[in-house]
C-alpha cells in the first residue's frame, strides 16, 4: 500500500465492521467507541459531506486540510510527509458501494508514503483500490440479499406452517405444489406427500 495509516468501516443493519492498519490499539479503541455511539443520520450525513468532495466519476473523496470537513476535528492529524505537499490535516476517503451503488462505508487512507497529495491525473492505484472495493462490497450486497431471502422464507414457512386454516400454492394448470398441515388434516390425508400426489385433489 502507499499509504501508512488506513482505516475501514462498515455499516450493516447488524452492526458495523470496522478495521485498519497501522493505527495504534489506543487510537483503534477510540475509534470503534466512537463509531459504535455514532448514529447512521450523522454517519450518513458525514459520508455526504466526503462525497462532495470526489474526483469527477469516482468514489474517490479528496479532502484538503482547509475544507470543513477535515477541519472538523474528527480525524487524528496525520504526521508529515517525507515530501511532497500532503498536508497533515488533508484526507482521503474511497466510498465503499454495493451493486445498487448504496454506499455503506469508506475507507480512509492517511500518511501517503511518498508525501503527495492525490490529483485527477494520479489515480491509478486509487481507482484499482476503488474497483476491489466495489467488488468486495457487491459480493458482501449478494450474501446480505441472500441471508434476507432466507429468512423471508423460514418466517413465509412459519406462517403457513402455523396458519390455523388449509393453505396451499398451486400452478396456473391446478397443479397443487405445497400444502400446509392443516389443510392435510382436514382432507385427511396420511401426509403433505400424499395430498400433492393425488392429481383429483381439486377436482
Amino acid at each position: 500500500s502507499g499509504w501508512r495509516v488506513g482505516v475501514l468501516s462498515v455499516y450493516l443493519p447488524e452492526g458495523a465492521l470496522l478495521g485498519g492498519y497501522n493505527l495504534p490499539g489506543d487510537e483503534r479503541a477510540r475509534f470503534l467507541e466512537s463509531m459504535a455511539k455514532t448514529p447512521a443520520e450523522r454517519r450518513a450525513a458525514k459520508r455526504a459531506q466526503i462525497r462532495s468532495y470526489a474526483f469527477p466519476g469516482t468514489g474517490i473523496c479528496f479532502l484538503p486540510a482547509d475544507s470543513p470537513v477535515a477541519k472538523g476535528g474528527a480525524f487524528t492529524p496525520s504526521r508529515p510527509g517525507p515530501r511532497g505537499d500532503w498536508h497533515p490535516d488533508d484526507r482521503l476517503f474511497l466510498l465503499v458501494r454495493m451493486s445498487t451503488r448504496r454506499e455503506i462505508g469508506v475507507l480512509s487512507l492517511d500518511e501517503p508514503i511518498d508525501g503527495n497529495r492525490p490529483s485527477a491525473d494520479r489515480l491509478g492505484p486509487l481507482r484499482l483500490a476503488q474497483r476491489i472495493l466495489d467488488l468486495g462490497a457487491s459480493l458482501l450486497s449478494n450474501r446480505v440479499l441472500a441471508r434476507d431471502l432466507r429468512r423471508g422464507e423460514e418466517a413465509y414457512r412459519t406462517l403457513v406452517e402455523g396458519a390455523p386454516v388449509g393453505v396451499y400454492r398451486r400452478t396456473e394448470a391446478g397443479r397443487v405444489l405445497s400444502a400446509n398441515a392443516r389443510l392435510v388434516e382436514i382432507f385427511g390425508y396420511p401426509s403433505a406427500e400424499a395430498l400433492l400426489a393425488d392429481a383429483d385433489f381439486l377436482a
